[in-house]
């Protein structure tokens, strides 16, 4: 299971199990780059690379400017939400701890817009969801983590992400 995301190559084929989760959407409603299963965990990932090669100095000062604003934290925190009642509309259940996770390579980003960004999203994640609410056999864990690709890569040793090279593609 090997899928290319904001020019990187993520191999999955190590985990149990992975959803392009971007790929359908219902009625509207965004959702993460990717839902993965792993032994103790479904892991929730948005995927996010202003620093792409191909990315120009315009859109990345842009997406800064979006990244410090109000708006955004609600826009990344509503992708997670999305996954989590697309689920529960299909009437399906998730068996293991839900866990989010936020990678972003943007050079750009100071400590104190990681901090802010980590704490504004973290704030507006429904962790009050129980197991009743939910139809879950587990509670909505109270894990989000904005990661680099280096530190999600040590956190996940079972997936490899690698950058895709442009000229591969022709």
């Amino acid at each position: 299971m090997v899928f290319d995301e904001s020019g990187y190559r993520f191999d999955f084929t190590s985990c149990l199990s992975v959803q392009k989760a971007d790929i359908t959407t219902y009625h509207d409603l965004a959702n993460v780059d990717f839902i993965m299963e792993t032994s103790d965990n479904i892991v929730l990932i948005e995927v996010k690379n202003p620093d792409h090669p191909n990315a120009t100095t315009r859109s990345r000062k842009s997406f800064l400017e979006d990244l410090r604003s109000d708006v955004y934290p609600y826009l990344i925190s509503d992708k997670f939400k999305n996954v989590l009642l697309c689920t529960w509309a299909r009437g399906e259940t998730l068996k293991k701890p839900i866990w989010c996770v936020l990678l972003i390579e943007f050079s750009m980003m100071t400590k104190t817009d990681i901090a802010m960004l980590q704490e504004k999203v973290f704030n507006r994640l429904p962790f009050s969801l129980n197991k009743a609410e939910f139809g879950s056999k587990q509670h909505f864990e109270k894990r989000f983590d904005l990661l680099a690709v280096n530190e999600f890569c040590s956190m996940f040793p079972m997936v490899s992400i690698v950058e895709v090279d442009e000229c591969e593609s022709f």
